[in-house]
């Protein structure tokens, strides 16, 4: 059975999509190296409703699919939803995909470039957004979070898992 089209996840099953947006300088000339500079985190309020005595933490965009959808369309739609954020298919990039322990569902991860200026298009009023608080984090601001506890732990392991820290501070080109 082939997964390859569905981002490794086997056709007709439950997935749910994480996307770590990343932030990269502005460019002055084309194809010239932007420097990763932070992070686009949301905070859900619900899930200290949902989970007492559980506090909320901030943590990746993530959605359930709707009906027909693939995990980028997903994706892209969480994007949007949770941030205000449009991004379009070449932004973002299939990282991994795997079946979430004594769960019945894959979790995708992704990550979506932007640039910085695109964080003026950053906004709480998407009709799919739920309470969702979207903010724009330095490296230096997303280590503090980690290191105080108020960043979602599998959400952190997720991003150690597929090497995603190792390129804190490196560099994308764009172009």
């Amino acid at each position: 059975m082939s997964t390859v089209a569905n981002y490794g996840v086997p056709r007709g099953e439950a997935f749910s999509p994480l996307v770590l947006i990343r932030v990269f300088e502005d460019t002055k000339s084309e194809g010239s190296t932007a420097a990763l500079i932070g992070y686009v985190f949301e905070f859900d309020h619900s899930m200290a409703k949902e989970n007492p005595p559980r506090q909320a933490y901030w943590k990746l965009p993530a959605e359930h699919p709707e009906v027909g959808e693939t995990p980028l369309d997903t994706a892209i739609r969480c994007v949007r939803g949770e941030t205000g954020l449009r991004v379009v298919r070449e932004q973002l990039t299939h990282i991994g995909s795997y079946l979430v322990p004594n769960r019945s569902h894959y979790k995708c991860l992704f990550t979506a470039d932007i640039s910085q200026s695109e964080l003026k298009m950053m906004h709480p009023f998407d009709p799919e957004n739920e309470g969702e608080e979207a903010k724009f984090f330095t490296i230096q601001e997303f280590l503090v979070l980690v290191q105080s506890g108020e960043f979602l732990p599998p959400h952190y392991k997720d991003m150690v898992m597929y090497d995603l820290l190792s390129i804190l501070g490196g560099g994308k080109t764009h172009g």
